[in-house]
């Protein structure tokens, strides 16, 4: 069975549909977001249920920006029977199909731009055609969210530092008192006599 194609659509686009075109034997790219943290929530949870039993934990797990790519090995031309777009198909068929809504004017598609790329991380069906773009935007994300790990491990790295420092100065306190009290019973010397009631006690200067 053909697909229903709006053909004023694709004669009115010949351009735009050429460059859709021009992708067949390349790839095409997605991004999504995954956590680092793996069962980050459980963990989380089971923490705050017994915090002084429990490691701490951060607000959040991190997370990590992927770019996907895909071969296109097959396209087609659809128009949607209910709202009566027409969008040029990726892979149609497979596990790996996309579309590309044919808009009017619209030189080239699947730009990565800030829009595009929030929509995309928030689970809508975009994808992309310019692989670099999408890489530097991606890993902009990614250098953020590594920046704001390497900031925490420096503060946790100087609290670590401060109890570290503290322990030493309690072995410290501890050590100068006993080897103090050890000297001084070195140079304390007793001798007791049995006179009655009396008990001489003799303290030599050290």
């Amino acid at each position: 069975m053909e697909p229903n194609v709006n053909m004023n659509a694709v004669a009115q686009n010949l351009g735009q549909i050429s460059i859709l075109g021009s992708h067949l034997g390349g790839k095409y790219f997605k991004t999504g977001a995954k956590e680092t943290w793996t069962d980050f929530d459980n963990q989380k949870r089971a923490i705050e249920l017994n915090p002084d039993q429990g490691n701490f934990i951060l607000n959040r797990s991190p997370r990590k920006f992927e770019v996907r790519d895909f071969d296109v090995i097959a396209q087609t031309i659809k128009t949607n029977p209910v709202d009566g777009t027409t969008c040029v198909v990726f892979n149609p068929g497979m596990d790996s199909e996309a579309e590309a809504t044919i808009v009017a004017g619209e030189v080239g598609f699947g730009q990565a731009t800030d829009e595009a790329l929030l929509e995309a991380l928030k689970g809508e069906k975009r994808i992309f055609a310019n692989g670099p773009k999408l890489l530097a935007k991606v890993n902009d994300l990614n250098q953020h969210e590594l920046d704001k790990l390497k900031a925490l491990i420096k503060a946790l790295n100087a609290q670590a530092d401060s109890i570290i420092s503290t322990m030493k100065a309690n072995e410290k306190k501890v050590h100068d008192y006993e080897e103090a009290l050890t000297k001084s019973k070195a140079a304390l010397k007793t001798n007791t006599t049995d006179s009655g009631n009396s008990v001489s006690i003799v303290v030599e200067k050290a």
